[in-house]
């Protein structure tokens, strides 16, 4: 078989797997492996698309032989571990994808993936040395930084996970959605006062952000400082004037809470006290 029809046969290969015709296109391919056994490009086609058709134990074997030709191929590795992880090969795939990360130290879904390994495994020191070893070379990793917090407030960790999230706000001082989501955090660990600064900030920030207004008159209700409400929307109407999320969440607020000396001024589009 010559060259030339090596490369016609993984084109036909190709064009199944972008139709989705991956059996098929597994027919192709081993038609085409033993004229070069020792190809990658082909070898990577096969294992992958063998993986797309669903065959994991035998995709396990080709990538098997694909490391045996390039073990620091990171590509390989990171597709081989995460391939091991869906097999259930757990130990397996947190060795693999250790290594991946070894690699490329700062792959992101790598870690990602390490970390879930670790996890099933119930490895929680292993998880903590990974993250911590992952923001030595990358310390400025918004995503991992609040992945890692998140971890640590799931296990109790509260002190450590919010100095990742000051960390993080000292990154993106007015990212709504951090801001946002660090205030929920608070809330569930009763730092109210602080919580209800952070929602002040977020909704400063992004005044269409229907979540934010709601996620904080929940915590103010809840926590039955009601008189927060009128000084937080004054605040935000005045950074915002007439902003129509804001008036709608301010008016219907008041309407939950039989505040009926206050109402809605449609004419005006603003909220008023009827005196």
């Amino acid at each position: 078989m010559s060259s030339d029809r090596l490369e016609t046969l993984m084109n036909q290969a190709e064009k199944l797997i972008q139709a989705r015709r991956y059996e098929e296109a597994i027919v192709i391919i081993q038609q085409a492996i033993p004229v070069n056994p020792n190809d990658m490009q082909l070898l990577e086609q096969y294992a992958n698309t063998l993986v797309k058709a669903g065959q994991l134990e035998q995709s396990i074997v080709i990538f098997q032989q694909i490391l045996k030709i390039s073990s620091n191929n990171f590509i390989n590795l990171k597709s081989y571990g995460e391939v091991l992880a869906k097999s259930g090969k757990i130990e397996d795939a947190a060795k693999i994808l250790k290594e991946a990360l070894h690699v490329l130290p700062k792959d992101t879904d790598t870690l990602k993936s390490y970390v879930g390994t670790l996890k099933i495994l119930d490895k929680t020191e292993a998880v903590i040395k990974a993250f911590n070893n992952f923001l030595e070379v990358d310390s400025g990793n918004i995503d991992i930084m609040l992945e890692y917090a998140n971890f640590l407030e799931a296990r109790g960790d509260t002190k450590q996970a919010y100095i990742l999230f000051e960390r993080v706000l000292k990154i993106q001082p007015e990212n709504h959605y951090i801001l946002n989501y660090y205030g929920n955090i608070l809330i569930r660990s009763g730092r109210y006062d602080k919580a209800f600064s952070f929602f002040e900030l977020a909704i400063e920030s992004d005044p269409n952000n229907f979540e934010i207004a709601i996620n904080y008159l929940r915590a103010v209700i809840k926590n039955g400082q009601k008189y927060r409400i009128s000084p937080f929307f004054r605040r935000a109407l005045n950074k915002h004037p007439n902003h129509p999320v804001l008036l709608n969440v301010y008016a219907a607020t008041l309407l939950d809470l039989g505040q009926l000396g206050k109402a809605f001024d449609g004419s005006s589009g603003s909220v008023v006290e009827i005196v």
